[in-house]
């Protein structure tokens, strides 16, 4: 089972006033999914205990490609202390954003017969920097959620960053919480343009009867131009949003 999906997204942003500024995205896109039914294998076609693609499945089905239609938007805000505030008072970042996918709730149906609209998902984030005056310690707590159809999701945590402006490095550790299922330990460590990071689930519902309260390793890779650790300095004209 597979999908291919192709989008093209504009987004826009507007600075408000040296603290302040919105931006605000739309995203449309065609997709295709479908099913390679010649790898089916059912029930009527084990003798023994083993799989006889010779044998009769005994089905009668037809399970077709289908095309759709996907519309998604969303806006954020961002709020960043002017740079000549900084020195005395701290590094202070704040974002917060919503976003909803899906919009046009486009139809999923692989036969004549059966066939069930994609739920709206509606997700909505915040986030924050905020520097510890005249030392290099940052907290960076953060929260998302999300929702489709009757299913919901919510994350939360904080990081400490540790930055080394000097050197053009930094390193955050901490952890999240992902509400009545798992506790995620995280560690960031940030060169230059280039951020790699690293998490592992720790799983703490009812699930552990089968995962042993194991969990799944994340590892990411991001890429800023300009280089943050210099585009904030005066020499920079640089305005990276």
């Amino acid at each position: 089972m597979g999908t291919t999906q192709a989008n093209l997204n504009i987004s826009s942003a507007i600075l408000i006033n040296s603290y302040n500024s919105i931006s605000a995205g739309i995203s449309a896109g065609f997709a295709q999914s479908s099913i390679r039914n010649e790898n089916f294998r059912w029930g009527s076609q084990f003798e023994n205990g083993i799989y006889n693609q010779n044998l009769s499945a005994g089905e009668i089905y037809t399970v077709q490609p289908f095309n759709f239609i996907d519309a998604n938007a969303g806006v954020n805000w961002n709020y960043t202390r002017a740079s000549s505030d900084v020195a005395s008072t701290g590094e202070l970042r704040l974002n917060a954003g919503l976003a909803a996918f899906h919009l046009n709730r486009p139809q999923q149906k692989f036969t004549a017969s059966v066939g069930d609209k994609l739920h709206t998902k509606y997700v909505a984030h915040a986030g924050a920097l905020i520097g510890i005056k005249q030392t290099g310690l940052s907290l960076l707590p953060s929260a998302i959620f999300f929702m489709q159809g009757e299913a919901r999701e919510v994350n939360f945590g904080l990081l400490g960053r540790l930055g080394l402006e000097e050197k053009e490095m930094a390193i955050s550790i901490g952890g999240y919480f992902r509400y009545l299922d798992a506790i995620i330990p995280s560690v960031m460590l940030e060169f230059s343009s280039f951020a790699l990071g690293i998490t592992y689930d720790v799983n703490i519902s009812q699930l552990t009867t089968v995962s042993n309260n194991r969990g799944g390793v994340e590892l990411s890779l991001r890429y800023i131009n300009p280089n943050p650790f210099t585009s904030g300095k005066a020499a920079s004209k640089v305005k990276f949003l």
